[in-house]
């Protein structure tokens, strides 16, 4: 059940980034209307997943899988978009973004 809550976070985040990020669509009426969608769906399945595990310890790794979902498609999509070169600063940052996520999930229990 998780895994296909994840993979649709996944698309529907993807989503909602990319059309955060073509002009066309943001500047559209129907921009706010589908975002508004997008987030909606996002946090119902985020309480979905949550009332469906009944283990702290699932909790925690679905919550840290979550949060590096999010935290790729956050850096992927802008690059994709922009068609932005990766330099070492970059891939160091985002090296110790992830680990300090899971540094900090880790010592929560």
């Amino acid at each position: 059940m998780e895994l296909i809550i994840l993979f649709l976070v996944v698309l529907i985040y993807s989503a909602s980034l990319i059309i955060t990020y073509s002009d066309d669509i943001r500047r559209s009426s129907f921009y706010i209307p589908l975002s508004l969608v997008a987030s909606i769906l996002i946090g119902l399945l985020w309480s979905t997943g949550i009332k469906h595990i009944d283990n702290k310890d699932r909790i925690f790794l679905f919550s840290l899988c979550w949060e590096f979902m999010i935290l790729i498609i956050d850096y992927i999509v802008p690059l994709i978009f922009y068609s932005l070169s990766v330099n070492k600063y970059v891939i160091l940052g985002s090296f110790i973004v992830a680990v300090g996520l899971t540094i900090m999930k880790l010592n929560m229990k």
